[in-house]
C-alpha cells in the first residue's frame, strides 16, 4: 500500500529489530519443490530443496514456517552435509535450523522433508470442495507461502522456483509455469513437472490439483487457458475473449511483453481472495470466472472483466516489479487498479469504464475522510495481521485514483514513458514509491516526486475550496486548501497538513488551466470574468472541490450542457461533502440531484442514488421519510416513466443500465407502491423463467421484491439455491438473503449462515449486508455478539473477514451503538482490524452529527418543496 524513501533506509535495520522479519544472514537463488498432496486425507508431504547464498558466516539459519511438521532438515555446503536441530517459533512464524559446524558466506543447499496439513482456512496450500469431491489449492498472499514450505517468506527474497506435484491418477496439476513432463509412479499416482520460474517472491508461487475442465485460446503467440472445476466449461468462454483482448492491449502499452510463456486462469469454489495474481496461474472465485452470457447483465460483464484485468496487470505490478516490502503493496494493488478499465475502455468503449475510475474515486475519498484513514506508505506492516490490515480502501482506491491524477497532469504519453522505465529497471526484482515516482519525475520534467510525496506519505484528502471575485472586467480565483474530515469539529478546528494539488480550472478559457497548489491559500487571476468557475476539470483530481452555495447553484444549471459526465459525477461528490460537514443544507444537494435527474449517464445516477440512500436511512426521521419518499416520487419517476420497463431495440448499455438506477431510486427511496408490486411479480416470473426479464433489471428487480418480505418469496430464493446451475445463478439468490427485514426471515437468515451449506468465504457477507441494512442491524447485532466464537472458528486467524463485520458495525446511526461496538470490540480484539475499529466508530458518530444537523434542513426543504407531511403529495 505504501513506502517512504526514508523507511526504506531502514529496513535492514528493522528486520533485525522486528521478530517477523528474517534476519539478513542468507538469501534463497532456487527452490525445487515437490508437492504430495492427500486429499483423503486432507494432508501434504513436501519435498524441498532451497539453493542459498550465505551471506556471512552463520551457525543458524532462519526462515519462515507455520503449521509445519519437519521430519528431517540437512543443510550442505562445499560437499559437507549437516543435520539442523529444528526450533519452531509458533509465534513469529519462523523456525530456526541450528548447525554444529557454522556456514561459510558462499553458495549452500538446505534439504526440507516435512508434512502440513490441508486445512480449511482457505489459505496456505489449503482443502477446497464441490458437491463431487475434493480439491486441494493454494493462496499466499500476503504471508501464507510459509503454511505450504519453509521459505524465505518476504517479497524482497526473490528466487526461481521449480513445482512439481505428485498426484493421484485422473487429476492435473496447474502451476505458475508450463508443463514439462508427467511421469507414472509412485503407485496410483503420477508426477508432473512444471517448468523453472523466473525470479519471484514466495507469495506469487502457485499449485492446484483436481479434475479440471478448460477452454483455451491465445494472443500474441501466449497460450491462455480458463478452467474450472466440471459442469461449467460451457460459461468460460467470455472470460477467455477478456483475457485475450487484455493480453494484447497489455503487450501493446507495456515495453516489456508478458513474460511467463503461458497465462492459466483457474475458477475455484473455494476462495477467500476473490481473485489472486499468482504468476501465470490467475485463481478466482468460480463465480468470477463462470458467466453466463444468456442471463449476465452487462455490469456483471463489466465486473468479471475488471476483476481479470486487474490480475493481468498484476503480472507486471506486483510479479515483475515487486515491492520492497509489505508497507508499499500500493506499488501491487493502487497500479492494478489504475491499469484494470484501460483495456477494457479499448475493448469496449460503449461500457463507459473511464467513467467507473472516477465513480470509484468518488468513492474512494469518503473513505479516506475519515479521521482514522492511514497514508498510502503505511507506516505499521510488521506482524501478518497489520500486513493483512493494508489490502484495503487506500491500497486499491486512493492508490490508483493519485495515478490518474498524476497521468493527467503529466499526459497519458509521458506517464506511459515513465512506467516503462521504472519496469525496465526493476524488472525481475523489487521496488520502492521512490523508484516510480522518480522515473515520472525523470521523464515528464515535472516535479511528480514532490506531488506524490505530499498524497503517498500523508493520510486524508484535501479540500480546495474556490472564491470568484471579479473587478475591471477581470476575475480572480482564490484557492485555498485543508484536510477535508467527515467530521464537522474536526474541519472547525482544521489541520496543517498542506499537500501539491495539480488543480485543474474550468474558467471559461478555451482550455482548461492547470495549477499547482503548494501553499494554503493561492491566487489565480483570469483574463475575464466568468459567472462560475468549475475546479476540477477532466474529474481526474484527487480532491474534494467547495463551492458556494451561489457556485453550486450556477454550477448545476449548467452541468447537463457545460461540464462532462465525470465532471457530473465529481459535482454531486463534492456538494455532497459539503452536506456532511453541514455547510450546505441537504436541500442544497437535492437541487443538484434534481438538475440532474435527466441525466442519462448511469454512473451519475448511481452515484445520486447512493446519496438518495444515505438520506432517506440516516437522515430522515419520522414523517420526513413519508415526505422524502414523496420527494424522490415527484423528483424520479416521470424519468422512470419515460424509459419503461422494457428496452427498446438497439439500446446501447447507458440506457439499460440507467433503467435500472431509477427503478432503484423509485422503488427503494421513493417505495413506489406500484413499482415495488410490480417488481415482486417480477421476481416469480424471473424465477420461473429467466428469459422474462432483461438481464440487466434483474438484481435491482430482485432487490426490490425482497422488500416485500414475503415468506414465500424467501422460499423460492432458499430453492434456487439448491438448484444446479452456473455459480452466477446460485449467488444471484444467496446475495439477496440478508435483504428480507422481517424478523422471522431475518433470524432464518442468520442461522443459515453459520451451517455448513453456506461457504466459509460466503458467510461474512451475509451478515455484513444484514448488519448494514438499517432495518434489520439491531437484530444482526445481537445476533453476532451471540454467536460470535462460532463466527471466529470459520474465519483464519488474521480475520480478515471478520474486518468486513467491523467496517458493517459502523452504518449504525445512534451513539449508544457505536458505544457498544466499541465495548464489544475491546473486550474480543481483533489484531488485523484495528484501525477498521476505530473507522467504524467514527463512522457512527460522523452519521449522528450529520442527523442532528440536517434532519431539521431536510424537514425545511421539504415544506417548501411541497412534500411534507400535510403538504401537496
Amino acid at each position: 500500500m505504501k513506502r517512504i524513501a526514508v523507511l526504506l533506509l531502514l529496513a535492514s535495520s528493522l528486520a533485525f529489530a522486528s521478530p517477523y522479519r528474517l534476519p539478513d544472514v542468507a538469501t534463497p537463488e532456487r527452490y525445487s519443490l515437490t508437492f504430495a498432496p492427500d486429499l483423503a486425507a486432507a494432508t501434504f508431504s513436501g519435498d524441498e530443496t532451497i539453493s542459498i547464498r550465505v551471506l556471512k558466516p552463520t551457525g543458524t539459519l532462519t526462515l519462515n514456517s507455520a503449521e509445519i511438521e519437519f521430519q528431517q532438515v540437512t543443510v550442505t555446503q562445499s560437499g559437507k552435509t549437516q543435520t539442523a536441530r529444528v526450533t519452531p517459533h509458533a509465534g513469529a512464524e519462523t523456525v530456526d535450523f541450528a548447525l554444529d559446524k557454522p556456514l561459510a558466506a558462499g553458495p549452500a543447499t538446505i534439504r526440507i522433508r516435512y508434512t502440513g496439513v490441508l486445512n480449511d482456512q482457505l489459505r496456505g496450500l489449503y482443502l477446497a470442495r464441490t458437491d463431487r469431491r475434493r480439491y486441494a489449492t493454494t493462496q499466499f498472499e500476503a504471508t501464507d507461502a510459509r503454511r505450504a514450505f519453509p521459505s524465505f517468506d518476504e517479497p524482497a527474497f526473490k528466487a526461481v522456483f521449480e513445482v512439481a506435484a505428485v498426484i493421484d491418477s485422473g487429476d492435473m496439476a496447474l502451476s505458475n509455469m508450463k508443463q514439462v513432463s508427467d511421469t507414472p509412479g509412485p503407485a496410483g499416482k503420477h508426477t508432473v513437472k512444471f517448468a523453472p520460474s523466473p525470479r519471484m517472491s514466495s507469495y506469487l508461487v502457485a499449485l492446484a490439483v483436481g479434475d479440471f475442465e478448460c477452454v483455451q485460446g491465445g494472443a500474441d503467440g501466449i497460450p491462455i487457458r480458463v478452467c474450472s472445476t466440471p459442469g461449467k466449461k460451457d460459461k468460460l468462454g467470455f472470460l477467455l475473449t477478456v483475457a485475450e483482448a487484455v493480453m494484447k492491449y497489455y503487450n501493446q502499452y507495456y515495453a516489456q511483453k508478458y513474460p511467463y510463456g503461458k497465462l492459466d486462469i483457474l475458477g475455484m469454489p473455494d476462495f477467500a481472495a476473490g481473485a489472486m495474481e499468482n504468476t501465470g496461474l490467475i485463481i478466482q472465485r468460480d463465480v468470477l470466472v463462470a458467466l453466463d452470457e444468456a442471463t449476465a447483465s452487462i455490469n456483471r460483464k463489466k465486473s468479471l472483466a475488471q476483476v481479470l484485468s486487474h490480475e493481468m496487470a498484476h503480472q507486471w505490478f506486483g510479479d515483475l516489479v515487486t515491492m520492497a516490502w509489505w508497507d508499499d503493496v500500493w506499488l501491487n494493488e493502487g497500479f492494478a487498479t489504475w491499469m484494470e478499465n484501460k483495456p477494457l475502455q479499448a475493448w469496449k468503449p460503449e461500457w463507459k469504464f473511464d467513467l467507473d475510475e472516477i465513480s470509484d474515486a468518488a468513492v474512494t475519498m469518503n473513505g479516506d475522510s475519515n479521521a482514522a484513514t492511514r497514508p498510502i506508505h503505511a507506516a505499521h506492516a510488521e506482524t501478518p495481521a497489520q500486513i493483512e490490515e493494508l489490502f484495503d480502501g487506500v491500497a486499491y482506491g486512493k492508490a490508483a485514483a493519485v495515478l490518474n491524477m498524476v497521468e493527467s497532469y503529466v499526459t497519458p504519453e509521458v506517464f506511459r514513458a515513465g512506467v516503462n522505465l521504472y519496469l525496465k529497471r526493476h524488472a525481475y526484482a523489487n521496488a520502492t514509491a521512490a523508484d516510480f515516482w522518480n522515473a515520472l519525475t525523470e521523464v515528464s520534467k515535472k516535479p511528480v516526486d514532490k506531488v506524490m510525496a505530499t498524497f503517498v506519505n500523508q493520510p486524508g484528502v484535501p479540500m480546495v475550496s474556490l472564491d470568484l471575485t471579479c473587478a475591471n472586467g477581470s476575475g480572480v480565483v482564490q484557492l485555498a486548501q485543508q484536510r477535508y474530515f467527515y467530521n464537522p469539529t474536526l474541519m472547525e478546528k482544521g489541520s496543517d497538513q498542506t499537500w501539491q494539488v495539480p488543480v485543474r480550472l474550468i474558467t471559461g478559457e478555451p482550455a482548461p488551466r492547470t495549477e499547482i497548489l503548494a501553499q494554503k491559500q493561492q491566487s489565480v487571476k483570469l483574463k475575464d470574468c466568468p459567472t462560475w468557475v468549475y475546479g476540477n476539470a477532466g474529474a481526474h483530481g484527487y480532491y474534494r472541490t467547495a463551492y458556494s452555495p451561489d457556485q453550486v447553484s450556477k454550477i448545476a444549471q449548467r452541468a447537463l450542457h457545460h461540464l462532462s459526465p465525470g465532471e457530473r459525477i465529481m459535482l454531486t461528490n463534492d456538494e455532497w461533502a459539503q452536506v456532511q460537514i453541514g455547510r450546505h443544507g441537504v436541500g442544497e444537494y437535492l437541487n443538484v440531484a434534481a438538475n440532474l435527474a435527466s441525466d442519462t449517464t448511469p454512473q451519475v445516477a448511481d452515484l445520486v442514488l447512493s446519496r438518495l440512500e444515505r438520506i432517506y436511512n440516516k437522515i430522515a426521521v419520522g414523517p420526513d421519510r413519508n415526505a422524502f419518499e414523496a420527494w424522490v416520487r415527484k423528483t424520479y419517476r416521470p424519468v422512470f416513466d419515460k424509459m419503461g420497463w422494457k428496452p427498446a431495440a438497439g439500446e446501447g448499455y447507458d440506457q439499460r443500465a440507467l433503467r435500472a438506477t431509477l427503478l432503484r431510486i423509485v422503488g427503494e427511496v421513493g417505495r413506489d407502491p406500484e413499482v415495488l408490486r410490480q417488481a415482486h411479480d417480477l421476481a416469480f416470473a424471473y424465477i420461473k423463467d429467466p428469459s422474462s426479464l432483461d438481464p440487466n433489471l434483474t438484481t435491482a428487480v430482485l432487490d426490490l421484491a425482497t422488500l416485500s418480505n414475503d415468506p414465500a418469496l424467501y422460499d423460492a430464493f432458499m430453492a434456487e439455491l439448491k438448484k444446479p446451475g452456473p455459480p452466477d445463478h446460485y449467488y444471484r439468490f444467496f446475495n439477496r438473503l440478508d435483504e428480507f427485514a422481517a424478523p422471522a426471515l431475518l433470524d432464518r437468515t442468520l442461522n443459515f449462515a453459520l451451517t455448513p451449506e453456506v461457504r466459509a468465504q460466503d458467510f461474512p457477507l451475509l451478515l455484513s449486508g444484514a448488519l448494514s441494512n438499517t432495518d434489520s442491524q439491531k437484530q444482526t447485532w445481537e445476533f453476532i455478539k451471540a454467536h460470535w466464537e462460532d463466527i471466529k472458528k470459520r474465519t483464519p486467524e488474521a480475520g480478515g473477514p471478520l474486518a468486513g463485520l467491523i467496517s458493517a458495525a459502523g452504518t449504525f446511526c445512534d451513539a449508544s451503538a457505536a458505544e457498544d461496538v466499541q465495548q464489544f470490540f475491546q473486550s474480543h480484539p481483533l489484531p488485523a482490524a484495528e484501525r477498521t475499529m476505530k473507522q467504524a466508530q467514527n463512522n457512527i458518530r460522523d452519521c449522528v452529527e450529520l442527523r442532528n444537523a440536517q434532519a431539521p434542513r431536510l424537514a425545511r426543504y421539504l415544506r417548501q418543496n411541497g412534500t411534507a407531511a400535510g403538504g401537496s403529495q
